[in-house]
């Protein structure tokens, strides 16, 4: 097996044990032992250490943040109108969740959100 499908392997052993990680905490560690939040952080790290990764590498470039902003918002705005017709279809007026209405629970909810959106999918 040449190296190079090897490294590709073990990006996606990666990406899968990641998204079980995430997984096992926004499921059980959360509310088990809310400062669990700590391994994937040194999971981030440690990937971007071992990897030699820089916002290049990454896919960050400042040099045209303004012309891919423009082009994703057609796509984030059609997908938030079918996101929330979605919900209003399936009955989520009846109640509101927890982590919209405690304050305390909103802003880690939308930091975790917004930090794993950036990090997975760079522009």
């Amino acid at each position: 097996m040449a190296p190079e499908r090897a490294g590709k392997k073990w990006y996606l052993v990666e990406a899968l044990g990641f998204a079980a990680l995430v997984g096992m905490y926004i499921w059980k560690w959360h509310e088990a032992s809310p400062q669990t939040w700590w391994v994937l952080a040194a999971w981030l790290v440690v990937s971007a250490v071992l990897r030699h990764d820089t916002p290049k590498t990454l896919g960050w470039r400042a040099d045209n943040l303004w012309a891919a902003t423009r082009r994703a918002v057609p796509f984030f705005a059609i997908a938030s109108v079918a996101v929330c017709g979605a919900g209003l279809f399936l009955g989520m007026l009846q109640r509101l969740p927890a982590h919209l209405i405690e304050p305390r629970r909103f802003t880690g909810y939308l930091l975790f959100a917004c930090y794993n959106r950036w990090r997975l999918i760079p522009i």
